[in-house]
């Protein structure tokens, strides 16, 4: 039993030793924020995304807001009040750009003619059609 008190008393003061001799180096300690010193350049996966930021810019500036109703998204009520949000957030100076199915558009070539048509993909109207749209909206990947 003496023994373990002896071994507890010195691993504490090594312990202690320890502990002040690396609080002296504390001073010295920095963060690398830089993602890109994590991983090597002439990685693949490294290049990959050095090219898809250079194509596609940052992908870090944007906020996501969802909005959820309980039957459906698909109605025109619910639709009409998401609309009226996106309205209200495009005035705002700060906001360069809003996507969202309501304002977004999908290119449909006309059969036998060079021409292309812009359609949106959800039309919002109390006589739209929502299960047309519902269909052309989930089919895409």
């Amino acid at each position: 039993m003496e023994n373990y008190k002896k071994i507890s008393k010195v691993t504490i003061l090594i312990v202690s030793i320890l502990t002040l001799f690396l609080l002296f180096f504390i001073k010295d300690l920095k963060f690398d924020y830089d993602f890109e010193s994590f991983f090597a350049e002439n990685d693949e996966g490294t290049q990959f995304f050095n090219e898809h930021r250079n194509r596609f810019e940052s992908d870090n500036d944007f906020i996501f807001i969802s909005a959820e109703n309980e039957s459906s998204v698909f109605e025109f009520e619910f639709l009409t009040h998401v609309t009226e949000f996106v309205n209200t957030l495009e005035k705002d100076s700060l906001v360069k750009s809003i996507t969202c199915l309501t304002n977004m558009d999908g290119y449909v070539k006309a059969p036998f003619s060079p021409a292309i048509f812009k359609t949106p993909y959800l039309s919002v109207c109390d006589t739209c059609d929502f299960k047309n749209d519902s269909i052309k909206i989930f089919s895409r990947p």
